[in-house]
């Protein structure tokens, strides 16, 4: 019997802890690997959305301030959005409307009303921050950040309109 056991091949202990430590060790750098993949996927993936967004908006807002006027109403200038009948808060001016942002949606508030500008499945994993649209001269500079759901991504927007409406 004691010449069995001596005869019998197998791994001694150093052994099984090397194998160990090597299958350790590949699978930390294999984690590693895949987390700065996904990182990478997740920039790139913000990166291409958000243009798309940025995009969409920016052809919304031209459908709203493309054909926009300068008017006096009560000794008050007001920037009037045709076919809209309401207007663009901007700096310095009064107007009937503005645009605003809730729940991370661009909106178009009248009154009481608030008019969403684009579809909430246009931007599912993106919100957006509105936060200035000025008119000077005919031309409209619209500023606004586009965010990650995350809040790991922030792309910042400026778009200029000028009005094919103004003089």
């Amino acid at each position: 019997m004691k010449k069995k056991l001596q005869t019998k091949s197998g791994m001694t202990l150093v052994e099984l802890l090397v194998a160990m430590m090597i299958m350790l060790l590949a699978g930390v750098g294999m984690s590693i690997g895949l987390k700065s993949a996904i990182q990478v996927y997740d920039r790139s993936l913000f990166s291409s959305e958000s243009l798309v967004l940025q995009d969409t908006i920016n052809t919304t807002l031209g459908d709203y301030l493309r054909y926009a006027t300068e008017e006096t109403v009560e000794d008050k200038e007001l920037i009037k959005i045709n076919g809209r009948g309401s207007g663009c808060i901007v700096s310095g001016v009064a107007s009937a409307g503005s645009f605003t942002e809730g729940d991370g949606y661009l909106y178009f508030v009248v009154g009481d009303k608030k008019n969403l500008m684009l579809n909430s499945g246009a931007y599912s994993n993106m919100k957006v921050q509105y936060t200035s649209c000025n008119y000077e001269d005919g031309v409209f500079t619209v500023n606004y950040q586009i965010k990650s759901a995350n809040g790991k991504g922030i792309k910042l927007c400026t778009v200029q309109f000028r009005s094919l409406a103004a003089a």
